[in-house]
């Protein structure tokens, strides 16, 4: 693994307008610990993609998280969590707020809940350790600074019923958007409404 985080780290040729204290102090904000592989590469992107060979992994730019913060409503779902990335098909990346250490999660957009997390480790070279990235053979790392901000999102989540293999059921969206986070709210509202009966 740490060949690969090295290998991220040197694709990563500029610097950015964030600095880690910055990065620190925004965290501490939301009452997260974040880990300090994340703080490095946050502070040298302010956001990228990061592409393993078929896995990918969207770290937000602060601003975006900033976004995620106000206009998903996502503290009435699932408060101890802060999302700072995603695999671009659903599944979001946080960082727990209630541990003494760094912790990351995986979740997803719908539910947005802790009833469906998964530990992906203490550190973000443990969480590209879960998710199994690895380059193929002659591949290398590549690290996108800015790029799209399209990803996939169910029409129908999956958690209501909607399938993960029909095709009409997938969309591209612009993460974050007002018509993101609408659609997230809707179906977040419905899942928790289930839980409370």
């Amino acid at each position: 693994m740490s060949n690969i985080w090295d290998e991220i780290l040197a694709a990563v040729d500029t610097t950015s307008p964030v600095t880690r204290a910055e990065v620190k102090a925004v965290f501490s904000g939301w009452g997260a610990i974040v880990p300090s592989d994340y703080i490095d590469l946050l502070a040298r992107t302010n956001g990228c993609w990061i592409r393993l060979g078929e896995q990918r992994l969207r770290l937000y730019s602060l601003s975006e998280m900033r976004r995620f913060r106000s206009d998903y409503g996502f503290g009435q779902y699932f408060d101890e969590a802060v999302i700072f990335g995603s695999n671009a098909a659903g599944s979001v990346y946080c960082f727990d707020t209630t541990s003494s250490e760094p912790q990351i999660w995986e979740t997803m957009f719908v539910p947005f809940s802790k009833e469906v997390v998964e530990d992906c480790g203490r550190s973000l070279a443990n969480l590209i350790s879960a998710m199994g990235g690895a380059p193929n053979a002659g591949e290398k790392v590549t690290v996108e600074l800015g790029g799209s901000t399209r990803e996939w999102h169910a029409r129908a989540p999956l958690a209501h019923g909607g399938s993960p293999t029909e095709p009409g059921n997938w969309v591209e969206i612009d993460v974050p958007s007002p018509e993101h986070a609408e659609i997230c709210r809707f179906w977040n509202d419905v899942w928790q409404s289930k839980q409370n009966r």
